[in-house]
């Protein structure tokens, strides 16, 4: 879900149970994003952890926020570029 489809739930749920009158601005918040276990970047950084003697935790989902929605959405679209240079491969290597 994205901040603005958050905002407009909560809208909605205050809406639905009688406090439509309420006034609610959202001041900050970051959209979703997630970079898969097998991509590049996180397999170059295991092997730097595992090669320093350290047994890396990968964690999918992990609380908290930061603003990675700048390498995933626009302008950069990361994992859409990554996923088109994969599919680029395939089809040469066939």
């Amino acid at each position: 879900m994205t901040a603005a489809e958050a905002l407009a739930a909560l809208k909605a749920h205050l809406a639905k149970k009688g406090f439509g009158d309420i006034e609610v601005r959202m001041t900050g918040g970051y959209d979703p994003n997630s970079t898969p276990a097998d991509a590049a970047l996180i397999r170059v950084e295991t092997e730097v952890y595992r090669k320093g003697g350290i047994d890396p935790v990968i964690l999918p989902r992990s609380a908290g926020s930061w603003p990675g929605y700048v390498f995933t959405g626009e302008p950069l679209h990361w994992r859409r570029a990554r996923l088109a240079s994969a599919r680029k491969r395939r089809a040469r290597s066939r």
